[in-house]
């Protein structure tokens, strides 16, 4: 499990806020180091105003300063530094100095005074980095964040991608005493152009029920065997087969269960799209109301090269 987990707070309750999803992991072992970034493009825009350049880093250190010491009245192991330059580039370069393995972070946030730790961050953060990211979406921070995860909720769609995230997702499960659920959606919207063109006589609608029988029934197969695996390491383990997009059924398994974490795995984009979440896990993150576990392909040394929809 993991063992030094880097929190970027910037002062606003939000990114604080992480830290409840952060502190069942800290209740395992893991040591917490909490970061903020001064933004240097706002500092580089002050320095004919040297008092207002020193009072933005004097306000950062006080922060961080009297957040590490809440924090470590539970968890006294816990440290913090104070990064300058481009958010996203210090929060990995802090991440890999100091041998984190774990990030944790809010997808929106925004301070008046120390900047630039924003939605895009934490794509850029996922993108260029090696290490898991546990993302809370905006909606988390409203939610209560519980003890430890009931429930690891991981969406698999036949790639060995995903299937990593079900190899982290059982290690979570047995760490936090969680069940498993195991999710693969069947669209049957895919099949709506099929029916177009056929002889009047066609009974499109038979052949629309049977081609998304016959993907259940595929997909039912795959996740039973996967379900097996589970089941081999001593978990208990859900399956479910929704016929709805690969978004829209892990939004909503994890808006049933405000106890739920997800693992998702994602691939990295070239070009344009090279700080764009894959689209699935993207829509999820934008979307629910609870964490999720961000694996990037360029972590995992075998990753499948092809496209997968998570």
């Amino acid at each position: 499990m993991y063992k030094k987990i880097l929190v970027p707070v910037d002062g606003s309750p939000d990114s604080e806020r992480v830290l409840d999803w952060v502190k069942p992991f800290a209740r395992l072992g893991a040591d917490i180091h909490l970061v903020t970034i001064v933004d240097s493009r706002h500092l580089a825009q002050a320095h004919e105003f040297a008092q207002l350049t020193e009072s933005i880093t004097e306000w950062a250190d006080q922060y961080l300063a009297g957040l590490l010491k809440e924090v470590q009245q539970e968890f006294p192991s816990a440290s913090a530094s104070r990064g300058t330059g481009g958010p996203a580039r210090e929060i990995l370069r802090i991440a890999g100095e100091g041998d984190a393995d774990l990030i944790a972070m809010e997808t929106h946030r925004g301070s008046a005074v120390v900047r630039g730790i924003v939605g895009s961050c934490t794509d850029a953060v996922v993108r260029s980095g090696k290490l898991p990211v546990l993302v809370l979406p905006p909606g988390g921070a409203s939610v209560t964040a519980p003890d430890k995860p009931s429930t690891i909720l991981v969406p698999l769609d036949g790639s060995d991608l995903a299937e990593h995230g079900l190899e982290l997702g059982i290690e979570l499960a047995k760490a936090f005493e969680a069940n498993l659920s195991l999710v693969r959606a069947v669209s049957a919207n895919a099949y709506g152009g099929s029916i177009y063109g056929m002889d009047h006589g066609f009974d499109a609608s038979q052949a629309w029920s049977d081609a998304v029988q016959s993907q259940e029934k595929e997909a039912g197969d795959y996740l039973n065997t996967q379900a097996n695996r589970v089941k081999a390491a001593g978990l208990s383990v859900m399956t479910a087969v929704p016929t709805d997009t690969g978004a829209g059924s892990v939004i909503d398994a994890l808006d049933d269960s405000p106890s739920t974490m997800a693992v998702m795995a994602t691939h990295g984009r070239g070009g344009i799209k090279r700080l764009v979440l894959g689209s699935v896990t993207d829509k999820v993150i934008r979307s629910s109301n609870a964490p999720v576990l961000v694996i990037p392909a360029n972590s995992i040394s075998d990753a499948n090269e092809a496209e997968t929809d998570v």
